[in-house]
This record gives C-alpha cells, sequence and structure tokens, in this order.
C-alpha cells in the first residue's frame, strides 16, 4: 500500500491539493493525505513565511505526518517549504520517495517569484521525480539543472471535477459582451479592457488587483470590475455570463495556456484563446474555443469573436463535453505520476 501525502504548504483552495488528491482516489492501493500549514493570522508574518518558510515548524508537522499516516511517498506541490536539507533528512531517516510538482513556474522572472523559488532550484538534485506543465520549465531542468530526463515529466492542467462542473451555468442568455476572470497584471491586459470599455462593450472582470475605477470613469451602470478573489465555485458561476470569455494568459507565470483552458470550454460562451500547439495536441474537436495569434487578444479577434458568439452556434454537444473531459480529468492526469509510484 502506498501512502502519499500531498503537501500544498499555504495552497489551501480545493483546486490546488485537494483536487490532485482526488485524482488519487481512483488508483489502486493508493491512499492520499492531502495536508496544509497553517499560515498565522498575522499579515505580516504571513507575508513573511511566504518568501522565507519557517523551516523547523515545517519539518516538525511534516515529521509528525510522516509517522502518523504511515508515509512512504512525498508530493510538494509548488511549494518553497521543501529545501535540499529537508529533503535529505527525510529521505534519510524515513526511507521516502519524494517528488515535485510545479504548477508555477520556478523560471518566472518576476521577481517576487525569484524570490519565492531560489530555494527550490537548489533543492531540485534531491528529489526523485520532478513534475512541470510547461515544456519550457522541462527543458531548462533538464539541460540547466542536469536532472534525468526519464525522471521528468509534463502534467497539463485539468478539468474541474464534475461535482464542480454543476457551477457551470449553461444558459444561452448573457449579461455582458467579454468578461475575463483572473488576475490584473501589467501585461497589455488593461489595454484591451479600456479599448472594449470606450467603445461600449459591456464588459466583467474579476479579480486580484484591477483597478477598479476604470469602469466607473469610462463605462458607469454597464460594465462591471472588481478586484476581489472568488471561492471556486463563484468563479465557476460566471463562466456563462457573457457572450465571449478571453482567455489572458500570465507573463509572469510563464503561461502558454491556463487553468481557464480546461474550465470555459464547459460553458456556453465562446472562449476566445492563445493559439498554445501543446494545448491543441490536447484538445480538438471543442467548438467553443476560438484561437488567436497572440497572448493578449488584439481588439480586431475579441470584435470578431463577438461576431461568432452571437451567431449561436457554437455549443458543444454532451460528447463532446464527456470525450474533453475524459482526455484532461484530473484523473487522466494523475496516471502521469505512476513511475513515481513505481506502477
Amino acid at each position: 500500500m502506498i501512502n502519499l501525502l500531498i503537501y500544498g504548504g499555504y495552497h489551501h483552495d480545493y483546486i490546488y491539493t485537494h483536487h490532485l488528491a482526488k485524482g488519487f482516489s481512483n488508483t489502486k492501493d493508493v491512499k492520499a493525505f492531502p495536508i496544509f500549514l497553517d499560515q498565522g493570522k498575522k499579515k505580516l508574518l504571513s507575508k513573511f513565511n511566504h518568501y522565507f518558510p519557517p523551516e523547523k515548524l515545517i519539518k516538525n508537522y511534516l515529521v509528525e505526518n510522516i509517522k502518523k499516516n504511515g508515509i512512504t511517498h512525498i508530493l510538494n506541490y509548488n511549494t518553497n517549504h521543501f529545501s535540499r536539507f529537508l529533503i535529505s533528512y527525510l529521505k534519510k531517516n524515513f526511507s521516502l520517495k519524494i517528488c515535485a510538482y510545479y504548477n508555477d513556474s520556478p523560471f518566472s522572472t518576476h521577481l517576487s517569484k525569484r524570490l519565492y523559488y531560489k530555494t527550490q532550484k537548489q533543492a531540485f538534485l534531491k528529489y526523485d521525480n520532478l513534475f512541470v506543465y510547461r515544456k519550457s520549465d522541462f527543458e531548462k531542468i533538464t539541460i540547466k539543472y542536469k536532472f534525468p530526463k526519464h525522471l521528468v515529466n509534463l502534467v497539463p492542467p485539468s478539468c474541474p471535477e464534475k461535482k464542480f462542473l454543476k457551477n457551470i451555468p449553461i444558459q444561452k442568455s448573457f449579461s455582458y459582451d467579454f468578461a475575463f476572470i483572473g488576475h490584473y497584471e501589467p501585461d497589455g491586459r488593461f489595454n484591451l479592457i479600456s479599448d472594449l470599455l470606450s467603445r461600449g462593450f459591456k464588459c466583467l472582470i474579476v479579480g486580484r488587483d484591477w483597478p477598479e475605477d476604470i469602469a466607473s470613469s469610462i463605462s458607469p451602470n454597464i460594465s462591471r470590475i472588481s478586484n476581489k478573489h472568488l471561492k471556486y465555485k463563484d468563479y465557476l458561476g460566471l463562466l456563462s455570463a457573457s457572450k465571449v470569455n478571453i482567455g489572458l494568459v500570465s507573463s509572469i507565470n510563464n503561461d502558454i495556456y491556463t487553468r481557464r483552458y480546461f474550465e470555459c470550454p464547459f460553458s456556453n460562451s465562446l472562449f476566445l484563446a492563445y493559439e498554445s500547439e501543446l494545448y491543441k495536441k490536447l484538445s480538438t474537436n471543442m467548438p467553443n474555443i476560438l484561437f488567436c495569434k497572440n497572448k493578449i487578444p488584439a481588439l480586431d479577434d475579441c470584435i470578431r469573436a463577438l461576431k461568432i458568439a452571437k451567431l449561436m452556434n457554437h455549443y458543444p454537444s454532451n460528447n463532446q463535453r464527456e470525450n474533453f473531459y475524459a482526455t484532461n480529468s484530473i484523473f487522466a492526469r494523475t496516471k502521469i505520476f505512476n513511475d513515481f509510484l513505481n506502477f
């Protein structure tokens, strides 16, 4: 029996560690234990701990859970909590296999990311296996860090579990022309949204750090912009609110596609997305995905998408949705970890 500890650090949101643990629930002879570290209530301290994790606290917490649950394997989910010293200690004292899965890119050039992943880059060679979802990360880890290629695997994002898909409305009447539900960053997305607002399009923008005043100054009483963080069910509930969902990808995270590529196709909105060749290999035959050539769609791309959406003939069939789900579910993704689990 394999007892797999999935360590999520501070990533308490279900779509991360618990979602991954659910994927192993159909795997025979594997029991997954998703665990997290309490970040504390003091905001300043939690921010400091995010970049400089409390090593002794983490070590003691892991040891306690390893002993309590008879852990044989550990999957570190995208956290900087595992130093090379901690990995060596755990492997020596408990005969564990330990891997890491990098949902975000450890090679982002953004200052916050460089600081966050500094310890992890020093720890790469201590892991038994590494898992990433960007081909560029695979290449850097195997070429620059000399990690054996057969021990590094690509794990793409996955569709929401079926219990979450029920939160995506499938109505065919829409409150907005365009929607983007995701964080703000200074990569040109502000200019695109401003252009759409100034031309009178009704827009829904929800996500961290968006300047809320652009809607009130350009498009009062028509559009909505909010910088609040949404719970996952609430986020899914907005995916069918507009005729077109815009699929912006993060430059900070070195994205060429994102989790939204596996969520938006379940809505009845048309999904306007950057044409990622890796994604197209994973996903075919979903009529409500329209690809464009730039990571930030041009205004003309958006207007073209809106015209197509208004024709209302892009809705996927039930069979298309089921095939998309089967190919890209979390249950399909966790099979990629079989070598690590020695299956």
